[in-house]
């Protein structure tokens, strides 16, 4: 297999590149160690210097080869799939932190389903959890009694109990 070889012009390019701070974290490394393999370096160097895997390395210097410093862009591999935007999604939990407010309970389960109806989207119950904790709310569930209390008979027996102050 013939090696692709980097001309001047690719080289002088790189370099400017790797100058440039403003580019990201992420894209940075990958000019950077393109820019060392167009220097020369051997792929061994270049693996222990970048942390990249030698099959990374030679996909980002064809990708270069092909698309340019463009095709050093990472990939943005996300979640960020909400069906609404931040204000609609604000806008429905208002009505619902108005029924809070009035004392009732508001469960996620309950909260999912009435969002479902109104916007006509469906949610996994989890992917609402993060929408509920996006905005800022939290689960607090009231504990009907505290896990060391004591039973009510031991509490009764405490109370009966007199302190001797006259030692």
């Amino acid at each position: 297999m013939k090696k692709k070889r980097f001309t001047e012009g690719e080289k002088i390019e790189l370099a400017k590149a790797v100058q440039v701070t403003d580019i990201g974290c992420e894209r940075f490394r990958r000019v950077q160690a393109v820019y060392w393999k167009s220097q020369g370096r051997t792929g061994r160097e270049v693996i222990e210097l970048s942390g990249f895997s030698q099959a990374t390395i030679t996909r980002m210097c064809a990708s270069y080869k092909e698309s340019g410093l463009e095709g050093l862009r990472p990939k943005r591999i996300g979640a960020n799939n909400r069906k609404l935007t931040h204000e609609q999604e604000a806008h429905f939990l208002n009505e619902v932190s108005e029924k809070a407010r009035a004392g009732d309970f508001v469960r996620s389960k309950e909260a999912k389903e009435l969002f479902e109806e109104k916007s006509g989207k469906s949610y996994h119950i989890n992917a609402f959890r993060q929408l509920l904790y996006r905005h800022g709310w939290r689960k607090i569930v009231p504990r009907p009694k505290h896990p060391d209390a004591a039973d009510k008979e031991a509490c009764e027996a405490a109370k009966k109990l007199t302190i001797n102050t006259d030692s």
